[in-house]
């Protein structure tokens, strides 16, 4: 959905104020402010309110969930642990070890449907960079198993990283995702925590 209004302000339907364009969308967690730069095209600055995030731990699944994606325990990210976010819908962030084993995956898409069940969550899988950047896949269990840019995983992304202290709230970080399938996107995100949050 953020995508979507990029594009409506690249193509000038959402006219842009104060530099930037601002807009409000109702979604299911309630009113989602995004603000979006058109400075520095093709990396558009994204703005996502990130108050209403809820996290979710995934337990005693990493086995699985790595064996899904057709990686080993090993690949996983030894500090951080895979967590159910959602600044709006659902998504589970998958921390790996380094951008080889992002590259290695191979996703199973019937294991990774069983591990999530009824939730329709992708996984948002990252290796993480220097400076506050991120390096992506959004692995989906149905259809069009990837995603080359996916705005509400990314804006879960920012919630879980500035929980686990790896950005400052009001640090921007700079996410690349699908590189991998040839369909190379770069977004950047800045973060506020709220009284709330």
């Amino acid at each position: 959905m953020i995508g979507t209004w990029f594009l409506l302000a690249e193509l000038g339907v959402v006219p842009a104020q104060e530099g930037g364009v601002h807009v409000s969308q109702q979604t299911g967690a309630g009113i989602l402010p995004v603000e979006i730069s058109l400075q520095g095209w093709p990396s558009a600055a994204r703005d996502h309110d990130a108050k209403r995030g809820l996290l979710q731990a995934v337990q005693d699944q990493q086995e699985k969930l790595a064996e899904a994606l057709g990686l080993s325990l090993k690949d996983l990210d030894p500090k951080l642990e895979p967590e159910f976010v959602s600044t709006g819908i659902f998504n589970l962030m998958v921390p790996l070890r380094n951008r080889q084993a992002l590259a290695r995956i191979q996703l199973n898409m019937v294991e990774l449907a069983r591990l999530f069940g009824k939730q329709g969550a992708l996984a948002y899988c990252f290796a993480l960079g220097g400076n506050s950047s991120a390096y992506a896949r959004g692995m989906m269990p149905w259809e069009l198993y990837e995603d080359a840019a996916t705005g509400s995983a990314a804006g879960s992304l920012g919630a879980y990283l500035v929980k686990h202290g790896k950005i400052g709230a009001a640090h921007t970080l700079h996410i690349a995702q699908g590189v991998e399938m040839g369909r190379p996107s770069e977004s950047k995100w800045k973060f506020r925590k709220t009284e709330k949050s």
